[in-house]
């Protein structure tokens, strides 16, 4: 398998390199750095070069992948990065059939489920209190464009926490 990784050089994404790597996938990396960092020099690994501000230049790092995981993100405290970062996902989904890209894992975040009303809560417990911010929004938005379906790639969404990580 050809996998696109964005945010590959980061704390999850550098983890996803790995076990890839490890598990005998190709591994193109998405990286606004110019260089391959040195941990995966010598490895399955290749760069390209690219800034997610450039959304054509990630499609173009999209062509003949099967799978695309997009773990970067430009980094989210503004209402224009929030909806910077949508418009790629939607571009990305788009694009998916073009490209090759079978599938998108994306990486959204916990706070989309806003804080539970009852523990333990599942996808389904509505929330006590949903949370208003341009990060949550921008997640929550991309979720629903990839169940939308607008791709012939399927999407797996993943809210990664922090419970029982090793630092």
């Amino acid at each position: 398998m050809k996998a696109l990784i964005t945010g590959g050089t980061g704390f999850i994404g550098s983890k996803v390199v790995d076990l890839l790597v490890e598990n005998g996938h190709s591994v193109r990396l998405f990286s606004r750095k110019p260089g391959l960092p040195a941990r995966f020099v010598g490895r399955d690994v290749s760069l390209f070069h690219g800034n997610l501000r450039d959304p054509d230049r990630v499609l173009d790092a999209m062509a003949v992948m099967d799978v695309l995981y997009h773990i970067g993100e430009i980094r989210n405290m503004s209402r224009s990065a929030s909806e910077k970062n949508t418009a790629l996902v939607e571009r990305m989904i788009g694009h998916a059939g073009k490209s090759g890209v079978g599938r998108i894992v994306f990486i959204s975040s916990l706070t989309v489920a806003g804080l539970p009303s009852s523990v333990s809560a599942t996808e389904d417990t509505k929330p006590a209190i949903e949370l208003v911010d341009q990060y949550t929004g921008y997640k929550k938005r991309c979720e629903e464009l990839l169940r939308a379906k607008a791709s012939p790639a399927d999407a797996v969404i993943i809210r990664p926490h922090s419970f029982g990580i090793s630092y």
